[in-house]
């Protein structure tokens, strides 16, 4: 509201007072006229501001319709209509009332600006909370107002109520008070009055025990419930703590099993390892031997049948090109010859010096091979199959044959083998 002040507190300048007075103000800035009634007050909208108006008092609703009715009709649109009161008026359903702060312009001015509030206690600060800013109280006037709606009807402008309302008036308002201020004071006396007990005419009774006043007894049921909550309060504090106990305590546990079962596992796992790879070796053991002792052992023909079965290299043959041959031939041809002569070839000259030992009829074994393996012990009929019995393909018969015979099929070398000697980058 400092904006209100200081438009307040300018002073008038020479167009103000030109409009002052070219304006026709019959009734404007003046006291409201002697009469038995409130006046009714017009606000017509000016042209200085939204909030800036011209205030003129009637007498009477008829007096202040027929000037409504003469103003602009863009000016009447806006204009209001209020009873003025100096007490609170007792207004239906369907009525409006406010306190109004009216605030003129400056001394000479018959501009007001209006402000409203709710109640009159509020209407009085405001005016308090100017004056101390610097507005003139001269130029205050704060009244009660009873709203009255203009109507534009064919026949003119009707104001609506056309009498003031009743007000309540200091003395009722105080009568009000202190008819309440009484019933509150009877009623406070009649609840600290004590009850009288009821004696028996028959038997005396004994005198019950005097009942506290009810303030106190409402402010020991209140010490009761608050000590009774906060008694709960410790209980349900120390129920969480020791529900908070047993679950770490379980917790503490149940990771102590599960630590205490993975080791028991880790036992029993490295156990099972270890037994396996005990039986393993002496699986090994036992099959290797039973493996040499079969070695040693004659072999029995079933059907006392012989066969004669020369033993080959199980590798697949490779068969070098036609240079490669002819040249392998010449080889053998100089590696014979100079076993004729007595010298032994060496691995730098020829290059089948590795090669396997060509096997003659010397070196070939006759056995005995039979359909199905069996063992001097068994008995049974000669010519009953042994289904169970290992077949010959089973076997690694060129392993077997190497083992029985102890031969070599290659020269050993007395050196590491570093290759047949061709250029770097070949090969």
């Amino acid at each position: 509201m400092a904006w209100l002040t200081s438009l307040l507190n300018r002073p008038a300048t020479i167009d103000d007072e030109r409009k002052a007075s070219a304006q026709d103000t019959p009734g404007a800035a003046q006291p409201p006229p002697a009469a038995s009634g409130p006046p009714l007050a017009i606000l017509a909208p000016d042209i200085g501001g939204i909030s800036s108006f011209r205030l003129r008092f009637f007498s009477d609703a008829a007096t202040a319709a027929t000037d409504v009715e003469q103003l602009p009709p863009e000016i009447r649109r806006g204009t209001h209509a209020f009873w003025a009161l100096h007490d609170e008026p007792e207004v239906g359903p369907d009525g409006h009332r406010e306190a109004l702060v009216l605030i003129r312009a400056n001394q000479t001015s018959g501009v007001f600006y209006a402000v409203s509030f709710v109640d009159m206690e509020s209407a009085w600060s405001f005016a308090r909370f100017e004056a101390k800013r610097g507005l003139d109280v001269s130029h205050l006037i704060i009244l009660w107002a009873a709203f009255v709606t203009v109507r534009e009807e064919l026949d003119g402008v009707s104001l609506l109520p056309a009498a003031a309302p009743a007000t309540r008036t200091q003395h009722d308002r105080t009568a009000e008070r202190d008819a309440a201020a009484l019933e509150a004071t009877e009623a406070v006396r009649e609840l600290e009055r004590p009850e009288e007990p009821a004696i028996s005419a028959s038997t005396a009774a004994p005198e019950a025990p005097e009942k506290p006043k009810p303030a106190e007894a409402e402010a020991e049921e209140a010490t009761r419930i608050a000590k009774q909550a906060q008694d709960e309060l410790r209980d349900a504090r120390a129920a969480a703590d020791a529900a908070r106990a047993l679950a770490e305590a379980e917790k503490a546990r149940r990771q102590e099993a599960e630590r205490r079962l993975e080791e028991q596992q880790q036992a029993a796992d490295d156990a099972a390892r270890a037994r396996a790879l005990a039986d393993l070796d002496s699986g090994s053991e036992n099959a290797l031997a039973v493996s040499e002792a079969a070695a040693e052992e004659p072999v029995v023909l079933d059907g006392g049948e012989s066969r004669t079965q020369v033993l080959e290299d199980p590798s697949p043959a490779i068969e070098a090109p036609a240079e490669i041959r002819s040249y392998a031939g010449d080889e053998e041809t100089l590696a014979d010859d100079a076993l004729d002569d007595g010298e032994e070839p060496t691995a730098q000259g020829t290059i089948f010096a590795h090669a396997p030992p060509t096997e003659t009829e010397e070196d070939t074994e006759t056995v005995e091979v039979p359909e199905y393996l069996r063992r001097p012990d068994d008995a049974g009929d000669a010519g009953n199959d042994l289904p169970d019995a290992p077949k010959l393909d089973d076997f690694d018969i060129a392993y077997e044959v190497a083992r029985l015979l102890e031969t070599r099929r290659w020269e050993k070398r007395e050196e590491p083998f570093h290759g047949f000697g061709s250029p770097p980058g070949k090969f």
